[in-house]
């Protein structure tokens, strides 16, 4: 139709885990693990992300990313989450995060 051109997306986002989780027993935290890739093929990204709502307000409370993250448990004890820290290396690197009453904070490493 006269000078309408197709609107093409380079980059597609899709939720592939959304859970709820309640670290304590006045805080609910949702988690979104949202595949981010390139329609061309060019790459690729997860992101984990945590929101609660705080005194009214959205509030980010957890984010790692990265291309090969894994997440290994996400429950009310804790977020554990694996990631090659080189995509061409097989190794992978393993985080901990706990809440800390506020937001989730790295426990420890491996």
């Amino acid at each position: 139709m006269g000078g309408q051109t197709e609107s093409r997306h380079e980059w597609k986002a899709e939720i592939e885990k959304d859970a709820i989780v309640r670290p304590a027993s006045d805080a609910v935290v949702r988690f979104l693990l949202i595949h981010d890739s390139h329609q061309t093929g060019s790459g690729w990204r997860y992101y984990l992300i945590g929101l609660r709502c705080s005194e009214g307000r959205l509030e980010q409370v957890f984010l790692r990313d990265g291309m090969s993250l894994t997440v290994d448990r996400l429950d009310a004890a804790g977020v554990d989450v694996g990631l090659a820290e080189n995509p061409a290396d097989s190794t992978r690197k393993q985080w901990l995060y706990t809440w800390d009453g506020h937001r989730y904070v790295l426990s420890s490493t491996q």
